[in-house]
């Protein structure tokens, strides 16, 4: 009896698209799983938010629509910004509330592993990033560098177009909390280590996933690649074939 694999829901990070996922995408397709990308809110926003309850909502409606009419098992997989909305929005849409269907896993690619009451701020000191670009007059935040933070193992000419299809995402945001009993306290979960991350350096993964583990996450896999912070386009064989392995099957490294 052939298995049946679980749908896919992707949560870009700040800034990007499920556009950006392509590479690694078209690879999960050939392998035969159904992808689901969330556009958050929060990017290009006219006007920006003010929270990301928005957000929350654009990842739970991509959820739902995944688990579908055939109750489908999803892996939800977060790339850094991802990571915090997320957690806020997986309430009652996880398998073992549901019985039938629903959220069996979580990957973090090199994103946030916040907990009840953190904010994306909480993460970096409280002050802006060195490379943020931030438009007070209208509170949104853009990459000053992008290629060196994001894209610094990437081909020079998808990393041109990767950073040219960026856009504005709403500061306001990164200063949101995470709310109460956060996904990964009740669903399994896998991390993707970016060892060569700009954005996310290798130190704070490491130091979230060890607070995490002290704190009820139930992470019962790590690992780790050579990466900057978009594996998803450097690398996209091994990041798909992680995926893979998270969705239950046995793919070689």
């Amino acid at each position: 009896m052939a298995v049946t694999k679980p749908h896919i829901v992707i949560v870009p990070g700040g800034w990007h698209s499920p556009k950006h996922f392509a590479p690694t995408t078209e690879l999960l397709e050939a392998a035969g799983y159904t992808v689901h990308g969330v556009n958050l809110a929060s990017v290009n926003a006219s006007p920006p938010l003010t929270d990301w309850r928005p957000d929350v909502a654009a990842i739970r409606s991509t959820i739902e629509a995944a688990i579908g009419p055939d109750n489908n098992d999803v892996v939800v997989v977060m790339h850094s910004y991802g990571g915090l909305p997320t957690q806020d929005a997986i309430k009652g849409l996880n398998k073992a509330s549901r019985r039938r269907g629903g959220v069996v896993r979580l990957v973090f690619i090199a994103a946030f592993l916040a907990d009840e009451g953190t904010c994306l701020m909480d993460y970096i000191g409280g002050k802006p990033m060195s490379w943020f670009d931030v438009d007070e007059s209208n509170n949104t935040v853009l990459p000053l560098t992008p290629h060196p933070t994001f894209y610094g193992d990437v081909d020079p000419a998808l990393a041109d177009v990767s950073a040219a299809t960026l856009r504005p995402h709403s500061y306001a945001t990164f200063f949101n909390p995470v709310g109460p009993n956060p996904a990964w306290k009740f669903v399994p979960c896998t991390y993707l280590v970016c060892e060569d991350d700009a954005a996310t350096p290798v130190e704070a993964q490491d130091s979230m996933i060890e607070y995490a583990r002290a704190n009820g996450c139930q992470l019962d896999c790590v690992e780790r690649i050579k990466a900057s912070h978009s594996p998803f386009l450097s690398q996209p064989e091994w990041t798909a074939a992680a995926i893979r392995r998270a969705c239950g099957e046995e793919v070689a490294e």
